[in-house]
């Protein structure tokens, strides 16, 4: 593909978004850079829905800034996972003009921080889903604003670059139980790696999130360093299915059978890959 938007005919341009376009989705090459994503958000009749631009290396914030400018009305789901380039203040300047946004998925973005999450909780109050894994350190703020500004979570993934759980920084029991307390809607929730926490957060789940399904505390050694009050805790949880408690280095094998042992609802117990419950079923 060409990289001057000039030379990109009606015709090159119909023909790639008869190609990209599903059901109001974009979905976008890896390869693809800036002036040509410009141009095809440009050419575009419909509005978008959703664009997916999964580790497209290439793209940086004007990328963003042209979703901004011609479908901020119409966005409600945006993907740029593994997309290096961008940057905080992009995010920033397109979830302010993009309020309307439902899901927004940016795992392994150097573009998320604490104030980025933030400014997302406080621009998109109709936030569903908000995917940031493998941002370095999160802090309290940005869970205070979610459970602030988005009472509709139902999926939120705040793991850690560093899965094990080591290190400086992470959030704490007190911002995790008020998240848990203003968004009752959860249903799937991804912790690896977050150190700090301890066992007292289950019990605030288990209270004010009876929709939980998925749970991963992988890495958060002081929730699993008790494995009879951690099994007690997830019993209570009747809706959980799918449990991860990968990276830990501490579990043994029979106190991973008594965890199963007391979870007969789990369909999934993941133990560094191993999935327990199935071999249990």
């Amino acid at each position: 593909m060409t990289t001057d938007a000039t030379t990109l005919s009606d015709a090159v341009l119909s023909e790639l978004l008869s190609f990209l376009y599903m059901d109001d989705l974009l979905a976008l090459e890896r390869t693809l850079a800036d002036v040509d994503f410009s141009a095809i958000i440009q050419a575009s009749s419909q509005q978008l829905l959703e664009v997916l631009a999964v580790k497209c290396l290439r793209l940086t914030d004007a990328a963003l800034e042209a979703i901004g400018n011609h479908h901020s009305q119409s966005l409600n789901r945006i993907n740029f996972s593994y997309c290096r380039q961008i940057s905080e203040d992009g995010v920033k300047a397109t979830v302010r003009r993009c309020g309307y946004l439902r899901s927004i998925k940016l795992k392994g973005s150097p573009a998320v921080t604490s104030s980025a999450v933030t400014c997302i909780a406080e621009s998109c109050p109709k936030l569903e889903t908000l995917l940031v894994g493998g941002a370095k350190n999160l802090t309290d703020d940005c869970l205070l604003a979610l459970g602030n500004h988005c009472p509709r979570l139902t999926a939120l993934d705040i793991s850690r670059s560093n899965p094990f759980g080591f290190g400086r920084g992470g959030i704490t029991d007190n911002a995790l139980k008020y998240l848990a307390s203003r968004c009752q809607e959860l249903e799937h929730l991804t912790l690896c790696g977050q150190g700090r926490l301890t066992l007292s957060v289950l019990s605030s789940l288990a209270t004010s999130c009876p929709k939980l399904e998925t749970l991963d505390i992988g890495g958060c050694h002081d929730i699993i360093s008790n494995p009879i009050a951690l099994g007690a805790e997830l019993k209570r949880m009747r809706g959980l299915h799918e449990l991860s408690v990968a990276f830990t280095r501490g579990l043994k094998g029979e106190q991973i059978d008594f965890i199963a042992s007391q979870c007969p609802q789990l369909k999934s117990f993941r133990v560094d890959g191993d999935n327990v419950a199935a071999a249990h079923a």
